[in-house]
């Protein structure tokens, strides 16, 4: 039993090995299947993968081979189209080449005709050439006779211009001595060119020659054309020097102890301003007067000596305004009264009147005084004056030689502008200046009526702008007027209206001008007392006439039911008051 037990124990043993092996041996086999199958799998996985490939390629070859395929099936259909098109082209060439054949066939035939036709028109050359060159021979001969007549009617022509010229200088210097023998007023008239708002409005003015403008009023119920004469017309491209060359022979007047008056009159807008003061790159009469009597002074400075004196007012709402005062200076209890001196004429007492030595001096006393002087904007002007200027320049003249004294004034007056208030869209304190300027202008244009018609009583003392240009319009004074004009028919009526008031005016008699002489025995008196231009002459309430003699002069009365002025040099006083304090002028 115990071999038995031990050989069931080593057979148990065996048996346990044998497990072991067999176990060792399965998980072997096992391992062995899983990496068989696993080396399989990749095999099978790389296959996949290869076939993927071969049948993307065997694709792509089918992609390209339909590819191909439709190429060359587009390539064989542009063959055939260009094989058809090369054929129809061979067709039009052939058939060109034939017309080709069919015209150098006619050509030719029409080649044979023309060099018939060549050879006969040569010969027609020549018969032209020669029959040309005879007329030429004949035309140059011609010609050689037309420019010694036209040598000779230019050179006609020439003397006749120079005649002209002559005659029409002749003209103007013997009207001008007739306006000094007779006295009338001289009218210049002045068209100015069409402004920017203008520019697509109709004319409605003409000028023609140097005397005569022509208005039509084309919106008038009549449409009527008017003409108008006067000393001298100025077109639209008119200069300042143009209007000043027929002014200047004034200015040595001045010098000569008359009294000269230059004013300007229109409608608002119309180039008064400018014509009388004009800019810094195109200077007006005022300052161009200026510089010619100072100019003539010097020239003359040998033989006589002389004194000027300027001053600058404005008449603004029936207000006269010193506009060269000095502004720090209590100026109230000055009245400016108008005054008459046997020599100077009217004048207003109390106003500053500085000593001038040069014209540059002139100038910037103008400018000083301009900028002080009262302008706004208006439905006609967009600076328009609201007021009427004077520049005096007073100047007295000593004769050295035979120790005469003479005593000029030479006023240069820039009018305010005639405006409509329906025109000029003014309200207000404007619309007042507006009522101002115009009540004024129609006092003016009652007294040119009454000179035009010689009436015995002159309503002068309406204003005081009537009143102050006195002497200068019914007195002894040589006085031209400017009538400034806008050709634009949107002006028409107003340029009928100023024209007609520049016709009156040139009828004027003032009477032949005389020179204001001081008497020898008088000069040294006379002197201080009479040139502060005058501010001076109201002293101790009147002034020094040349006679010794004082008087006074009664003021414009109220328009309103003004009573009929005392006859011209009336000893009445402004205002029947008493003395004023003297003034003190500057310098």
């Amino acid at each position: 039993v115990e071999r038995l037990q031990e050989r069931l124990t080593k057979l148990e043993r065996v048996h346990d090995t044998l497990d072991v092996g067999i176990a060792e041996e399965e998980e072997n086999f096992e391992n062995a299947i899983k990496a068989k199958r696993e080396s399989f799998e990749a095999r099978v996985t790389q296959q996949e993968v290869a076939i993927s490939e071969l049948v993307q390629q065997h694709e792509d070859v089918r992609s390209q081979l339909a590819e191909e395929r439709t190429k060359l099936s587009q390539e064989q259909r542009e063959r055939v189209t260009a094989e058809e098109a090369m054929r129809d082209q061979q067709e039009t060439a052939k058939s060109k080449v034939e017309d080709c054949e069919e015209r150098e066939s006619h050509l030719t035939a029409k080649l044979s005709e023309i060099t018939s036709e060549r050879a006969r028109i040569e010969k027609e050359a020549a018969d032209e050439k020669a029959r040309f060159e005879s007329l030429l021979q004949t035309m140059h001969q011609e010609q050689e006779e037309i420019t010694r007549k036209q040598k000779e009617a230019q050179e006609r022509a020439s003397e006749f211009e120079r005649q002209w010229t002559a005659e029409s200088a002749l003209r103007k210097k013997l009207h001008n001595e007739l306006q000094e023998m007779v006295g009338n007023l001289r009218v210049y008239c002045r068209v100015r060119p069409l402004g920017k708002h203008e520019q697509q409005t109709e004319r409605c003015i003409e000028v023609k020659g140097s005397d005569t403008v022509i208005v039509r009023d084309h919106d008038s119920d009549r449409k009527e054309e008017k003409k108008f004469t006067f000393t001298q017309v100025y077109g639209e491209t008119s200069t300042q020097e143009d209007t000043f060359r027929d002014t200047e022979s004034l200015m040595t007047s001045v010098l000569d102890g008359f009294n000269v008056c230059i004013f300007a009159y229109g409608q608002s807008g119309t180039g008064k301003t400018f014509t009388m003061d004009g800019n810094d790159d195109n200077p007006g009469l005022v300052p161009r007067a200026m510089g010619r009597v100072f100019e003539v002074i010097g020239e003359r400075s040998n033989n006589y000596h002389c004194e000027c004196f300027l001053s600058m007012i404005e008449i603004y709402n029936e207000t006269i305004r010193d506009l060269l005062s000095d502004p720090k200076a209590d100026n109230s209890k000055k009245k400016y009264e108008i005054m008459r001196d046997s020599l100077l004429g009217m004048y207003v007492r109390d106003l500053t009147s500085d000593p001038v030595h040069t014209a540059s001096h002139c100038r910037t006393l103008i400018k000083t005084g301009n900028k002080n002087r009262q302008t706004a904007s208006t439905g006609l002007n967009d600076q328009s004056s609201r007021s009427h200027m004077i520049v005096t320049l007073t100047v007295r003249t000593k004769n050295l030689h035979t120790d005469d004294y003479y005593v000029g004034k030479l006023s240069l007056v820039d009018l305010a502008g005639s405006e409509r208030l329906s025109k000029s869209q003014t309200t207000g304190q404007a619309q007042k200046e507006t009522q101002a300027i115009n009540k004024s202008l129609s006092a003016l244009g009652t007294v040119i009526a009454a000179l035009s018609t010689s009436e015995k009583h002159v309503p002068f003392r309406d204003s005081k702008l009537t009143y102050l240009l006195q002497d200068s319009l019914g007195g002894n004074s040589k006085t031209l007027m400017f009538v400034n004009c806008g050709p634009s028919q949107l002006n028409a009526s107003e340029s009928i209206n100023s024209l007609n008031f520049a016709s009156r005016a040139k009828s004027v008699a003032l009477g032949k001008a005389t020179k204001n002489r001081e008497g020898e025995g008088q000069a040294t008196g006379k002197a201080s007392a009479t040139m502060a231009a005058a501010s001076r002459l109201g002293q101790d309430g009147g002034e020094v006439t040349a006679r010794g003699g004082k008087q006074k002069v009664t003021p414009p009365a109220s328009p309103k039911g003004s009573p009929k002025g005392s006859p011209k040099g009336s000893p009445k006083a402004d205002g029947g008051k008493g003395k004023t304090p003297p003034a003190t002028p500057k310098g």
